[in-house]
């Protein structure tokens, strides 16, 4: 039987503006704005009553704001070495599906936003004309992360807001140019990511702040 029907209509606009200026010879400032702003038109085209267990929303309209910055600086210690920092924000709203494929969750159409923040420093050297390297250490946070948890005892999934997660390490990247046509590049990240704030199901006690997470890797190369 048919368990989701409905028609949505989706409008995002975006508009963003940057700019870069050199108060000194070998300072670089960029900075930049991004506006989002979002919509979902929703239309439940069903008649059956819902289902314990495929809920569905009434009809709505749901609006979703974010004013993102972007800032960064690079400072050329010589003509072969650079060193740069940045920070940059990031938006994004829950999908048309975690907000009106609504399962067994109590409330969708409340689900908050994603928002990141990421914060790098770094510098970049070039030793040889045919030889460029870059090691930067970043900091991820990410808030209001949305997590589809599957219930073990009926199956039945749930769409929540968890909380906070974060993402620190360092990354390192080398480019050698082997030849007029041929170039190897390689990479490699070494980095730590940990739930900082993720409760699962306070009436049953599942938390997992403070735990890292079992499937992210470490390690990627």
């Amino acid at each position: 039987p048919l368990i989701y029907d409905y028609d949505v209509t989706y409008l995002a606009v975006s508009p963003y503006a940057s700019a870069e200026i050199s108060p000194l010879p070998r300072l670089r400032l960029s900075g930049g704005l991004r506006w989002d702003s979002s919509s979902y038109d929703y239309r439940d085209r069903m008649t059956t009553p819902p289902s314990p267990r495929y809920r569905r929303p009434e009809d709505t309209t749901l609006h979703y704001t974010r004013l993102s910055p972007k800032l960064g600086a690079t400072y050329d210690v010589s003509p072969r070495l650079a060193v740069f920092a940045s920070f940059r924000s990031a938006f994004r709203a829950p999908s048309q599906g975690q907000v009106f494929r609504q399962g067994s969750t109590a409330n969708t159409v409340d689900l908050r936003p994603v928002k990141a923040g990421n914060l790098e420093v770094g510098l970049r050297a070039a030793p040889l004309s045919s030889l460029s390297l870059e090691l930067s250490a970043f900091r991820l946070e990410k808030r209001d992360d949305i997590l589809t948890w599957r219930d073990p005892v009926d199956g039945a999934t749930q769409a929540v807001n968890a909380g906070r997660t974060r993402h620190q390490g360092i990354e390192a990247g080398l480019t050698a140019g082997l030849g007029p046509e041929v170039t190897l590049s390689a990479a490699f990240s070494l980095a730590k990511h940990t739930y900082e704030e993720w409760v699962v199901d306070a009436r049953r006690g599942i938390d997992y702040g403070g735990k890292e997470m079992e499937s992210a890797p470490r390690r990627i190369g």
